[in-house]
């Protein structure tokens, strides 16, 4: 079956850079790339946007889509308009480091079953936990060695198939439940303003169509704030950088790489 990735980017100029640089160690691991470029008009300068699309096109497996929506609807361009069966959905800001990675996860993909890292952004916590393992018997779900549970994929490391994907509305967005209103997903009313961040709604359709979710790890920098000493864990996978599959690297005021001194891992 073709694989493809899909990206909604607003294109950086030094994170595609980057991005291809390291595409390079998984680029015969997909037929193909899409960048679905959003909130076009934000360009600090008229003609990079013509460098950016120009510096990604240049390699022969990569398409750029213009589009006229912002983050994260930009995904739902990309999926509209690519071909392939599966489908892996990145942020531009995920760095795979490890080749083989990609197929694996690939591989593990079919019909029916997605597979993603787990996490648990959602508020209030409790509530929306209790209300998934009420309506979806696959929950809950161990993510790591710290003995946490995850109730909810993102955006940045999610394989799916594209049969799965067009069953639902291809809403990516966060999830927002008011103080007494009733969500059919979950079939529960709320007792208080609920939320969860993007992607929620997606996951939810894809719980209600049957689709099952196989957890693989989360990437090491995720874990970060669990230990009692992140500075020496941050050092300790340093010192084991070429055991790091990917990252997926925050950006502070759109300029500094978080834990930059592991961006060249």
């Amino acid at each position: 079956m073709s694989r493809a990735a899909i990206l909604g980017t607003n294109g950086q100029a030094f994170m595609m850079r980057y991005w291809l640089n390291n595409f390079k160690r998984w680029e015969d691991e997909v037929d193909h790339v899409y960048f679905s470029f959003s909130e076009l008009g934000s360009w600090p300068e008229p003609e990079m946007e013509g460098y950016v699309t120009k510096m990604l096109e240049a390699h022969p497996k990569i398409t750029v889509l213009k589009d006229k929506t912002s983050w994260p609807e930009s995904y739902a361009t990309a999926v509209r308009q690519s071909k392939e069966e599966k489908i892996l959905i990145l942020h531009d800001d995920v760095f795979i480091k490890k080749s083989g990675i990609v197929s694996e996860c690939f591989d593990l993909l079919e019909e029916g079953k997605l597979v993603t890292p787990l996490h648990s952004i959602y508020n209030p916590a409790k509530e929306i936990e209790a209300a998934m393992e009420r309506n979806y018997k696959q929950f809950p779900i161990m993510t790591n060695d710290f003995q946490r549970y995850g109730y909810s994929f993102l955006l940045y490391f999610l394989f799916v198939t594209r049969k799965d994907l067009m069953k639902t509305s291809l809403n990516f967005r966060g999830w927002t439940l008011r103080n007494g209103e009733y969500s059919s997903l979950l079939d529960v009313t709320s007792t208080s303003d609920w939320g969860a961040d993007t992607g929620f709604v997606l996951e939810l359709e894809l719980l209600k169509n049957g689709v099952v979710i196989q957890s693989i790890p989360r990437f090491p920098l995720a874990d970060i704030p669990f230990y009692k000493d992140p500075v020496s864990k941050v050092k300790e996978l340093y010192e084991n950088r070429e055991g790091i599959f990917s990252m997926h690297v925050s950006v502070i005021d759109g300029k500094t790489f978080a834990f930059e001194m592991l961006k060249e891992v």
